[in-house]
């Protein structure tokens, strides 16, 4: 559907992008396409240090393992404990994270989650 209605018109132009909290490389990827097909430049910024060295292997864009907010501070980023799971965020906020969870101190996450204490920067 990219390809028919949008990208086959600027087949001579490099496609640019930028992905907020790119996920998963692969699987729950919105920019995986772009790399791929396009042989696009990017910037994939995402928090979960899982991913990591799936970006390394797999993409073709910038990774930068960080998280983002309005104001530089620090917060509790809480992951699932397994393999690529997209369910993570940050611990007091994210929809994503069973609300009964993120309302509890870290130790009572019966091992489902981790979490670690990082400092999001701003895109300014």
């Amino acid at each position: 559907w990219m390809w028919l209605n949008h990208f086959q018109y600027i087949k001579d132009r490099k496609v640019v992008y930028a992905d907020l909290g790119a996920n998963d490389p692969i699987f729950t990827s919105n920019t995986f396409f772009l790399d791929k097909c396009l042989n696009a430049v990017g910037v994939c910024v995402e928090a979960n240090h899982r991913f990591g060295d799936r970006y390394s292997k797999f993409r073709n864009c910038h990774y930068i393992n960080n998280c983002l907010s309005d104001k530089v501070e620090e917060v509790e980023f809480a992951s699932q404990r397994k393999d690529y799971s997209t369910r993570s965020g940050i611990a007091n906020t994210n929809k994503n994270v069973n609300q009964r969870k993120a309302r509890r101190k870290p130790e009572s996450y019966s091992g489902t989650f981790e979490t670690i204490k990082m400092t999001c920067t701003t895109t300014t």
